[in-house]
């Protein structure tokens, strides 16, 4: 097991984290039924993936979704229609820390996610990659604010 990385990938049919509507005494609920068997998939396999690992610090993360093939047009492979990609990343990230195995998703630094039609070859689901990159985020921070600086210095000049 990488020590910065973790890769898992999860089974299913991957479904948006849509709106909540709101049913009485401050109480809301998900309006999409889909969304708590799909966050309990991914919570299932980031838990059983991590084998107790929580990232706590800023994380690149990879999220490649394969959506069931149209019956329409099985050649189409990318995918242009609904669902949308910010909803899809939303329950899975959300999923993913309710799994304890992210603190929280503030800490997603850097984030790189694709939807596509599975080929007759593959499952449905989603490939999750998460990059811990606490030393080269702080490297690249550090870099970028010398960079700035020396930019004023010169500026002033």
């Amino acid at each position: 097991m990488n020590p910065d990385r973790l890769e898992f990938f999860v089974a299913g049919i991957p479904a948006p984290q849509g709106s909540k509507r709101h049913v009485g005494n401050g109480v809301m609920v998900e309006s999409s039924k889909k969304v708590k068997p799909w966050r309990e998939d991914v919570r299932h396999a980031a838990t059983e993936a991590a084998h107790g690992r929580v990232f706590t610090g800023p994380v690149f993360v990879m999220l490649g979704f394969l959506l069931p093939q149209l019956a329409s047009d099985p050649h189409r492979r990318q995918h242009r229609t609904t669902p949308d990609l910010d909803k899809l990343v939303r329950s899975t990230l959300d999923a993913i820390v309710s799994a304890g195995v992210l603190k929280d998703d503030a800490l997603v630094y850097s984030l790189v996610a694709e939807k596509y039609h599975a080929r007759t070859d593959q499952r449905p689901g989603v490939t999750v990659v998460i990059y811990d990159k606490t030393g080269f985020a702080s490297n690249c921070r550090a870099d970028s604010m010398a960079d700035a600086a020396a930019a004023r210095r010169k500026a002033r000049a």
